[in-house]
C-alpha cells in the first residue's frame, strides 16, 4: 500500500479510502469541485489533530492561512477608508499647524489690538449672556466703552464661540478655533471636488485650500470673523450641488452672520445659479441676499450705533452714500472696470487667488459669486483692500478652489456624478449638467457646456 494510502494511527483503511473515493467521483465528474473548496478541505485537513499533515507543517499553514486572511481584511479597510483617512490627516495637520502659527505670534507679543482684542472682548460678551461690547473700538472711535461690536460689524455668529469660552476665556481660544474652522473647509472643498474629478484628484484640491495664501495669512493675522466664510459658503456650494437644499439655504443664512457685506457672496451665488439655468433657486437666493444687505445696513447696524453708512465707508471716488456710489458707478463704466487692474497690485492679487488653480475657475460660471466681493474691494479708496495680504481673500477662496476643480484640467466640462449622488431634481446635477437621473436640466439642450455652449467650442 502506497503512503497516501497507509491507515493512519487508530484508523481503518475503509475511513481512509473515503475521502479517495470521494475525489475519484469528483475527478470522474469533470472537474466540478471549486479550487477554493479543494483549498478550503486541504486546510481544514491540516489543522485536525488526527490529519496525517498534523504537525509543524500544518499547525504553520493554518497560521500562515490566518494571517493571510486578517491581511486581506485589512487591506480592504484600508481601501475603504483610504479617502476619509488621507482627508482627516489633511484637515487635522492643516487646523494644528495653523493654531500654533497663531498661538506662537500671540506669545511673542505680535498679535494686536486691532483685532483680536476686539473679538475677545465680543465673544467674552456673549460669553457672560451679556452683549457683545468691544470698548477697544469704541475708544477708538470715542463713542466710550460701552460701544457694541454689532455697530462695527454685523457679526452675531460670534455668539456660536461663546461655550468655548467658559472651558477658556482667552484670545488663545479665538485663535484654535479659527484654525480649525478654516482647515474644516476642506471637507466640503473635497466632497465637491470628488465628484467632477474623482477622489484622488481631490485630495490636492483639498490640500491646494489648505495651504492657499489666504487661508495661511488669515490664521496668522489674530483673529477674524472671516474664518467662518470659507466653511459656510463651501457647504453652500457642496450641499447645493449634491441635491440638499435645505442644508444650502441654512449655510446662506449663516454666512449672513457672519458680516454685513456677505450679502454680496450669497447674491453672486444666485447670480451663478441663474446663469446655469436654475431660475427659481438663483432668484431666491438673489432676492434673500438684497434683503439681508437693506435690513443689516439700513435697521440693524443704526439700531446698534452704526452711522448712515457705517464707520468703514470707502468709496468717496464714487459718492458718499450707496445710492450715489451706485449713480457713479453706472456714469462712468469704464472707469469701474479699470479700478479692477490699477494699481498694479490688484493684479498681484488675482494672480495669488487663480494661480493656484491653473486659472481654470476663470472657465467656471461659479467664479461669479466670488465677483461682487472683488468688485466691494477694488473699488473701494483703502489700499490695504487690494493686496494679497491680510485676510481679505479668504472670504471668497473655498469659492474659487470650487470653481476650478468643477472644470478639471483645462477648463474641461464637470464629470458626471456618480449615480444617485450630486444630481438634483429632474436628474439634474446641481451644476445644471445632466446626470443620471430622470431628465435634464430646464432649457438645456443634450450636450451643452455649463455657459450653454458645446464642450470644446469657443466661448
Amino acid at each position: 500500500m502506497s503512503a497516501d494510502t497507509t491507515p493512519g494511527p487508530g484508523r481503518t483503511g475503509a475511513e481512509e479510502t473515503e475521502p479517495a473515493e470521494a475525489g475519484e467521483k469528483r475527478g470522474s465528474g469533470g472537474g466540478t469541485g471549486a479550487p477554493e473548496d479543494r483549498i478550503e478541505e486541504r486546510t481544514e485537513a491540516a489543522d485536525r489533530p488526527d490529519s496525517g499533515a498534523a504537525g509543524p507543517m500544518g499547525r504553520a499553514a493554518g497560521f500562515v492561512g490566518r494571517v493571510d486572511g486578517l491581511v486581506g481584511r485589512a487591506d480592504g479597510f484600508l481601501r475603504r477608508r483610504a479617502h476619509p483617512l488621507a482627508l482627516g490627516a489633511t484637515v487635522v495637520l492643516a487646523a494644528c499647524a495653523y493654531a500654533v502659527l497663531g498661538l506662537v505670534k500671540l506669545a511673542t507679543f505680535r498679535a494686536s489690538i486691532f483685532d483680536l482684542v476686539i473679538f475677545d472682548q465680543a465673544v467674552r460678551g456673549y460669553a457672560g449672556f451679556g452683549p457683545p461690547a468691544a470698548p477697544a473700538v469704541g475708544v477708538n472711535y470715542g463713542l466710550g466703552m460701552d460701544f457694541l461690536q454689532l455697530a462695527d460689524h454685523f457679526s452675531p455668529i460670534l455668539a456660536v464661540l461663546a461655550p468655548l469660552y467658559w472651558i477658556h476665556d482667552g484670545p488663545q481660544t479665538l485663535i484654535v478655533a479659527q484654525a480649525v474652522l478654516l482647515a474644516l473647509a476642506a471637507v466640503p472643498v473635497w466632497h465637491y471636488a470628488a465628484r467632477r474629478l474623482g477622489p484622488v484628484p481631490a485630495h490636492l484640491v483639498a490640500v491646494a485650500y489648505a495651504v492657499s495664501w489666504p487661508v495661511a495669512q488669515t490664521a496668522g493675522f489674530d483673529f477674524h470673523e472671516v474664518a467662518f466664510v470659507p466653511l459656510l459658503s463651501a457647504i453652500m456650494i457642496e450641499r447645493f450641488d449634491a441635491g440638499r437644499r435645505g442644508v444650502a439655504v441654512l449655510a446662506a443664512l449663516g454666512l449672513l452672520l457672519v458680516k454685513e457685506d456677505m450679502g454680496l457672496l450669497v447674491a453672486g451665488f444666485g447670480v451663478y445659479l441663474l446663469v446655469t439655468r436654475r431660475r427659481l433657486e438663483g432668484t431666491a437666493f438673489v432676492l434673500l441676499a438684497l434683503a439681508a444687505l437693506v435690513t443689516i445696513r439700513g435697521v440693524l447696524m443704526p439700531l446698534a450705533g452704526a452711522g448712515e453708512t457705517g464707520f468703514h465707508w470707502a468709496y468717496g471716488r464714487w459718492g458718499a452714500t450707496v445710492g450715489e456710489a451706485a449713480a457713479g458707478l453706472a456714469r462712468d463704466p469704464l472707469g469701474a472696470l479699470w479700478q479692477f487692474v490699477s494699481p498694479e497690485i490688484k493684479v498681484d492679487t488675482l494672480a495669488f487667488l487663480f494661480w493656484p488653480v491653473l486659472l481654470t475657475a476663470l472657465f467656471s460660471p461659479l467664479t461669479l459669486m466670488a465677483l461682487p466681493m472683488i468688485a466691494e474691494r477694488f473699488l473701494g479708496d483703502r489700499p490695504q483692500w487690494w493686496g494679497p495680504d491680510h485676510h481679505y481673500n479668504a472670504f471668497i477662496v473655498a469659492t474659487l478652489l470650487c470653481a476650478g476643480g468643477r472644470c478639471g484640467p483645462a477648463g474641461a466640462a464637470p464629470a458626471e456624478p456618480a449615480r444617485g449622488a450630486g444630481t438634483g431634481h429632474g436628474g439634474e446635477s446641481a451644476d445644471g449638467e445632466p446626470g443620471r437621473g430622470r431628465g435634464r436640466g430646464p432649457g438645456r439642450k443634450p450636450g451643452r457646456g455649463p455657459w450653454g455652449r458645446r464642450p470644446g467650442h469657443a466661448a
